[in-house]
């Protein structure tokens, strides 16, 4: 009877002693990490790679087919407006231009030889020993002499453009990047063979993964780094954003010019970029899983004492595993990391996280 009599009191004992360490647990409450809500300066950035492209490159040929008859300038060489970059000879242009200069002549010598006949006419005319018919038909074969001086002099002209079409020039201060002729070929008409850079600043061409469109935006800073230079990086800016994604790759050509190119950059460089997308004296940033929704609303969980309490706020897209407080918080409040599937109210305990 005793042995039962103390089993059961041992057992009231253990439900007590249970009953006290639940309480206690309770009492103290679930533990969770805190994050004080701090402002602090904002710097977002968004990395990416691309290459330089030149601002414009045009490639040049010959309108006719003719030969190669002299390489004046060596590829790389910077060059003025009007340099001659190739010079190219062809017989039937020269033939053609012989004949309409022999053209000319006649046609010249003819006009003169009209014209004084013509100037006779008028003096027999004045002695009345030629009649107006015949004045007038030798006005007619004078006339008819200095049209036929017109047209082989713009014969003449016409044949002398078109072979001045076989010299090659620069159509404005530039670089020749590159020549794929030389001396004693011969190049068909139209093709290209020079290709030449204009003088001025080059673009950056950066492909851009297209989650960071809505971030993007011209006038931006960048800073650039060459793969071949890369403890010579330089400034840049946003020129502009395509206006398309390439559905193909994700991505977003975004344009940069730098504001002081360096006399190393060249065409076809690989580059990678850092493009300052926001930048701000104060912002409050917070680990993204302290966003909460109870009853609708977006919000984080404050530890207040030992109990949960809800603080609505109006926050900014998760980025890279932070989210940006627009409004709802002051600076100073513990807020709750990761609540652990906990509700408003509950009771809590700060941890080191």
């Amino acid at each position: 009877m005793r042995r039962i009599f103390s089993r059961r009191l041992l057992l009231l004992f253990a439900a007590a002693v249970g009953g006290v360490l639940a309480w206690a647990w309770w009492w103290r409450g679930t533990a969770v990490t805190v994050e004080v809500a701090r402002f602090a300066p904002l710097l977002e950035t968004v990395v990416s790679s691309g290459r330089v492209r030149a601002p414009a490159e045009t490639l040049l040929g010959p309108t006719q087919t003719a030969r190669v008859t002299a390489t004046p300038v060596a590829e790389g060489r910077a060059v003025a407006r009007g340099d001659v970059l190739l010079r190219l000879e062809s017989e039937e242009a020269a033939a053609a231009e012989a004949q309409a200069s022999a053209n000319l002549a006649a046609a010249r010598a003819a006009r003169a030889e009209a014209e004084r006949q013509l100037a006779r006419q008028r003096e027999l005319f004045a002695q009345g020993f030629v009649s107006r018919a015949a004045l007038d038909a030798e006005g007619l074969r004078a006339e008819q002499a200095r049209r036929q001086a017109d047209a082989a002099l713009a014969q003449l002209s016409a044949s002398r453009s078109r072979r001045g079409q076989l010299t090659l020039r620069a159509p404005d201060d530039g670089v020749l990047v590159r020549r794929d002729v030389d001396v004693g070929d011969v190049v068909a008409a139209g093709r290209g063979v020079l290709a030449f850079v204009a003088a001025g600043a080059p673009e950056i061409r950066l492909d851009v993964d297209e989650r960071h469109l809505a971030r993007l935006a011209p006038g931006q800073a960048a800073r650039v780094a060459a793969d071949a230079y890369p403890d010579a990086p330089f400034d840049a800016t946003v020129a502009r954003v395509a206006a398309q994604v390439d559905r193909d790759r994700g991505t977003v050509e975004v344009a940069l010019v730098p504001r002081a190119p360096p006399a190393w950059l060249k065409s076809g460089m690989t580059v990678s970029a850092e493009l300052v997308v926001a930048r701000r004296a104060r912002a409050l940033l917070l680990p993204a899983g302290a966003l909460v929704r109870h009853d609708g609303a977006a919000g984080v969980l404050l530890l207040n004492g030992r109990r949960l309490v809800f603080r609505r706020v109006d926050a900014d897209t998760p980025r890279d595993g932070r989210v940006e407080i627009r409004h709802g918080l002051s600076g100073g409040e513990r807020v709750v990391v990761a609540p652990p599937g906990l509700a408003p109210g509950a009771r809590a305990r700060e941890v080191s996280p």
